[in-house]
């Protein structure tokens, strides 16, 4: 069964840690990968970009290079006069003269084009209507009537380049002086003419204007699907390269193209984008296997950190558990040479629960003195039902045999008996306290032959102020006991008030025998509570310890009682409570 938290339904620490440190891990991550992804997508198509710009940019300089050689051969071959004068003559020659000019100048054309590899097929047209067409190589012109060719080589040019059913031709004017009198086709290796094309990484083509197009391979799109990118292009293309984006089958192409005056046509390299971005897709699942293997190596250090580090910890928590369920004898092991917060929190966690043991043990300590009041005052009226109407029935034989004073005594030991009897509220008013005074003095006169004065000083208003039951008599009882001098057997008893600190301090002075230095010592530290035993007022009264305790179980330490004594000069006993009515309270 899982331990269950001090916070339940709160998150285990493990937990915590682990989406910490996986945010503290991931966001990086995703930031780093993000930026990275990014850069390679823009690497990706700047070298797309510059690979086609140069593909294009190389086709443009070989087929340029490689019509230059086309020039120079047919420029070669239209220089032959005495072929090409034959040729536009009648042609009525004999079968000797066919021969030698088949010999001569058939095989020195043939010849001509025949060093050149680019060229595959070299044929002459004559606007001759003459001529004999016995040799593959010299055709009439009306073959060409109705041709694209009449088109394409306007007025004004010598020669144009053309594409043709697949096929890439040269055509060139022939003239006799300044007479043109046909044409020169040349049929071209396309391989050939347009390396260029096969250097490139990307598929390619050739669009010419006339809706041709012409590659090496099989090709993707159709003339009409890339006429609608080409028609969006300049009117006056450049030698710039241009870039477009075609959409076939769900799939996106980039298309990037240039227009080729040469050819009179768009040459066009295109490439699919998810191929080219395959590769950074691939690296981002690298990146993301590598961010899955840098969580479960967190995972493992957190339970390995959570299993040995965070021992303590643990056991702290286990503590805390008991202590919450009542037990306060729980204590954490201290380390001697521990420095940790661990070792600081389990040493303020163990002075926590020697506090609140200390406080414990002082509410029961408080608690008992209250009952231990009570206990005292009723083993000193022991059967004091039956002792209390005995001494109502002498009081009243007294009065009918007319001895006064006898009654009076017996009756103000009947009132005392009374008071101390009476625990129903814990707190009485200073005038109530001071009646059981003045009863105890007449009694204690009266049955010791003790002269005892008592001289109060108290101002009227301070007479309703409440006070702890039997917190003043003690004090009048123990200065009686302890301070009556046995030459004299008188005594004066002073009370006075004063008000100091917001507090009422009411002083209880005698004139009595004193305090001797090491008694006075041990009342001092039994009040301070480094002393032990009671000090007790008389043989079966409350003691002075007791009261001090009820006071400041009631009012707080800033209250209680203060001796005061010089052994010879009598003694002073101060009672501190709070000054303002409010302030006080039963218990």
């Amino acid at each position: 069964m899982p331990k269950k938290s001090m916070l339940p339904g709160k998150t285990r620490l493990a937990a915590k840690i682990i989406k910490m440190l996986s945010l503290i891990w991931i966001i990086p991550c995703v930031i780093i990968a993000a930026l990275w992804i990014k850069g390679r997508i823009e690497y990706v198509y700047d070298s797309f970009e510059k690979d086609s710009a140069a593909a294009l940019q190389n086709l443009r300089i070989e087929t340029a290079s490689n019509a230059a050689r086309i020039d120079t051969s047919a420029s070669s071959a239209l220089s032959q006069r005495e072929f090409i004068r034959f040729c536009t003559s009648d042609m009525d020659a004999d079968g000797l003269q066919l021969v030698k000019f088949s010999q001569n100048e058939l095989k020195t054309i043939r010849s001509i084009f025949q060093s050149n590899d680019i060229i595959e097929e070299a044929s002459y047209f004559f606007d001759n209507p003459q001529i004999h067409e016995i040799w593959p190589t010299i055709y009439g012109l009306d073959r060409l009537k109705n041709t694209p060719f009449e088109e394409i080589v306007p007025s004004g040019q010598s020669a144009v380049y053309a594409v043709e059913d697949g096929e890439v031709y040269g055509c060139y004017r022939i003239y006799l002086d300044i007479t043109p009198v046909g044409l020169l086709r040349l049929r071209l290796d396309s391989d050939k003419f347009f390396s260029g094309f096969s250097n490139a990484n990307a598929a390619s083509c050739l669009l010419a204007a006339n809706g041709e197009l012409f590659s090496n391979e099989e090709n993707l799109f159709s003339a009409e699907e890339l006429q609608v990118v080409l028609t969006d292009s300049p009117n006056m293309p450049s030698r710039s390269t241009y870039q477009a984006v075609l959409e076939k089958d769900g799939r996106s192409y980039l298309v990037r193209y240039s227009w080729l005056e040469l050819l009179n046509a768009w040459a066009v390299v295109y490439e699919d984008q998810a191929d080219l971005l395959q590769p950074v897709y691939q690296m981002g699942a690298s990146v993301l296997a590598v961010m899955l293997l840098g969580m479960c190596v967190i995972w493992v250090l957190v339970q390995y950190v959570c299993q040995s580090m965070l021992k303590r910890l643990a056991l702290l928590e286990k503590k805390m558990l008991a202590v919450q369920s009542g037990n306060l004898d729980i204590r954490i092991p201290e380390r001697e040479n521990g420095g940790d917060e661990l070792d600081t929190l389990s040493k303020s966690f163990n002075g926590m629960l020697d506090r609140m043991q200390q406080l414990v043990d002082e509410n029961i300590q408080r608690g008992l003195a209250v009952k231990q009041a009570e206990l005292d005052a009723l083993q000193s009226q022991i059967n004091s039902h039956f002792l209390y109407n005995a001494l109502e029935s002498i009081r009243m034989l007294s009065e009918v045999h007319g001895d006064t004073e006898v009654a009076e005594t017996v009756f103000s030991l009947g009132s005392l008996m009374r008071y101390h009897m009476k625990w129903k509220t814990k707190t009485v008013t200073l005038s109530e306290e001071l009646d059981c005074i003045d009863r105890y003095i007449f009694f204690m006169s009266a049955s010791n032959g003790t002269e005892i004065r008592l001289e109060s000083t108290l101002p009227r208003e301070v007479l309703n102020t409440e006070i702890p039951k039997l917190s003043i008599q003690p004090l009048v009882e123990n200065a009686i006991v302890h301070g009556m001098p046995a030459d004299s057997r008188r005594i004066v008893i002073t009370l006075k008030c004063r008000q100091e600190d917001g507090l009422l301090i009411l002083s209880v002075t005698d004139n009595g025998t004193g305090i001797a230095p090491e008694r006075l010592h041990e009342i001092q530290c039994a009040l301070n509570g480094s002393g032990t035993g009671n000090i007790r007022s008389g043989k079966n009264g409350i003691g002075v310890v007791n009261v001090h305790q009820r006071i400041q179980l009631m009012y707080g330490e800033a209250c209680g009682l203060r001796f005061i004594s010089c052994e010879g000069l009598g003694t002073s006993v101060e009672v501190r409570i709070p000054a303002r009515q409010d302030a006080l309270g039963g218990w």
